[in-house]
């Protein structure tokens, strides 16, 4: 993926003998920023926050992606090595996008979080007890996942297209901060638990909504005006 920089070249008014040259401005074309890519390697454990585990730009890494300046917007994360890893995410980590297209799961236990800018995708689910997922960009998560805990937070786009359960306590859906959009065309199973609504929450279902309800009579919690439910599964 590239980025792009304009480069912009301005020539000055010049001088000679006291009379002013006529000066101009020329615009010269889009400078290509190529960015950078970071492949999961799992050499050492499954620990995102040791560099070790990590290439960019097919080298051994310089630093965890997503903590360095520029990260954000410049670095691409690839994650997709054979056979299946659980990779655990327990820092604070942005990065420009992220591709998981095998069998791995990310897995949120310690309180890490994880922010992408660009349009993402998981393929086999996250597991979330602790943590904090933010998409800026819509992130399409197929595979098997789970949330729970009310120290669970999702913030952002998120299309669900595999199955998502909803497990224990009450996860949140959002934060006073951010606008978040949940858009299920999959199966979205709550489990006894509530999901939490915080700030501007939407959940849009062209799927499958399976409600186990607990012992409140709701699936839901802190539902108010600012808040949406639309469904047509």
């Amino acid at each position: 993926m590239a980025h792009f920089s304009p480069g912009l070249l301005l020539k000055s008014l010049l001088f000679q003998r006291g009379k002013r040259r006529a000066g101009y401005i020329e615009i010269l074309e889009q400078r290509i920023a190529p960015a950078s890519t970071a492949t999961w390697t799992g050499a050492i454990d499954n620990n995102w926050n040791n560099v070790l585990n990590w290439n960019i730009d097919n080298a051994p890494a310089d630093h965890v992606p997503g903590t360095a300046v520029g990260d954000a917007t410049g670095l691409d994360v690839v994650i997709n090595p054979s056979g299946e890893q659980t990779i655990a995410v327990n820092g604070a980590f942005d990065v420009h996008s992220l591709a998981m297209a095998g069998d791995d799961h990310i897995s949120f236990t310690t309180g890490g979080s994880l922010t992408v800018e660009a349009a993402s995708s998981i393929h086999n689910g996250f597991q979330m007890t602790n943590g904090t997922l933010t998409a800026n960009g819509l992130l399409t998560v197929n595979g098997s996942s789970t949330i729970a805990n009310n120290a669970s937070t999702i913030i952002g786009h998120i299309e669900n297209d595999g199955t998502l359960t909803i497990t224990g306590g009450d996860p949140n859906l959002g934060n006073n901060a951010a606008t978040t959009t949940l858009d299920n065309t999959g199966t979205i199973v709550n489990s006894g638990a509530r999901l939490d609504f915080a700030g501007k929450a939407t959940l849009n279902n062209s799927g499958l909504f399976d409600i186990t309800f607990d012992g409140s009579g709701d699936f839901a919690d802190n539902f108010n005006s600012g808040n949406l439910f639309h469904n047509s599964g």
